[in-house]
């Protein structure tokens, strides 16, 4: 029903949609948008590609996809083949797996990882490291832990803290 009234509110857009036209794919990259990029897919007859960034939240009348306290819901029918949902893209293999578990075709997910510039972001040389290491007074036995991302439970940043945790307590080099 959801699904409908998207596609209904699109229809509404019809000049944005003539604009769309000349498109070849339809590509979604936030849970925000999904509904929308399915609907204008169906509205265009093109192929929708919707990119995953998060495990499956499995609820009675779907999955959800939860980033920060934006809530997106497609319908599990959605997601299954002969759809305007041509393709899901997931970070990981283990995603890839826990939206099979979901109930999600495996045919349409499509395992694409994170990219990283290895030219601009590469493991410091040991003169590097040793010298980060002295100009903060640590020594080479000393555990570094270091965290990148939005402190959000998402992120994982409790399970980083439980086994940071869990060295400590099984381990004697200084943490």
């Amino acid at each position: 029903e959801r699904a409908s009234q998207t596609e209904r509110l699109a229809a509404r857009f019809d000049p944005a949609l003539r604009a769309l036209d000349g498109v070849d794919v339809v590509y979604s990259h936030a849970p925000d948008t999904f509904d929308l990029a399915a609907a204008v897919g169906r509205a265009l007859r093109r192929p929708v590609v919707l990119h995953l960034h998060l495990p499956p939240f499995t609820v009675r009348t779907g999955w959800r996809a939860v980033r920060g306290r934006i809530r997106a819901r497609l319908e599990s029918g959605a997601l299954r083949p002969g759809t305007s949902v041509a393709r899901l893209l997931v970070v990981s293999d283990a995603m890839r797996t826990r939206w099979t578990q979901a109930g999600v075709d495996r045919r349409l997910l499509h395992v694409v990882p994170n990219g990283v510039d290895l030219e601009r972001f590469r493991p410091a040389s040991p003169a590097q490291r040793a010298s980060a290491r002295a100009a903060r007074g640590l020594t080479e036995e000393v555990v570094v832990l270091g965290f990148v991302g939005r402190l959000q439970a998402t992120k994982g940043i409790e399970q980083l803290l439980t086994a940071f945790g869990l060295l400590e307590r099984r381990t004697t080099r200084p943490l």
